[in-house]
């Protein structure tokens, strides 16, 4: 993970307010990243859409992001793009813990999407 990564979960995890509207996108974080992005998110209050698309997150990183969002009550986030991240249908029951929490996602160019190509959950 690099320095200005690492900055920003860092951010993320102390609310800063500049951050409502994150674009982290080919990046390469890979499971690992979102596990620390995931952490991050379940103590986050201010930050209301993320940009994943193209980062190599996988089923795994995958379901650390959206646990970490459904585990904090206080989670403003409303629209999260994973377009690009070879998700497939072993999240698919995490999408559907989503459909309660208003939380559109774009899981665009992903093995998931062979049938569908974009998935919206609502809160």
């Amino acid at each position: 993970m690099s320095k200005v990564w690492a900055e920003i979960v860092t951010k993320i995890g102390e609310n800063d307010s500049s951050l409502t509207i994150v674009d982290i996108s080919d990046k390469n974080l890979g499971s690992r990243g979102s596990a620390k992005l995931g952490s991050a998110l379940k103590k986050n209050r201010v930050v209301s859409e993320l940009d994943l698309s193209n980062n190599s997150i996988g089923d795994q990183g995958f379901i650390s992001i959206c646990q970490g969002i459904i585990d904090n009550p206080k989670s403003k986030v409303k629209s999260i793009d994973f377009s690009g991240n070879d998700i497939t249908t072993a999240s698919s029951e995490m999408v559907e813990q989503l459909t309660g929490n208003e939380i559109t996602l774009n899981l665009s160019e992903n093995p998931i999407n062979k049938k569908k190509r974009k998935r919206t959950a609502r809160k």
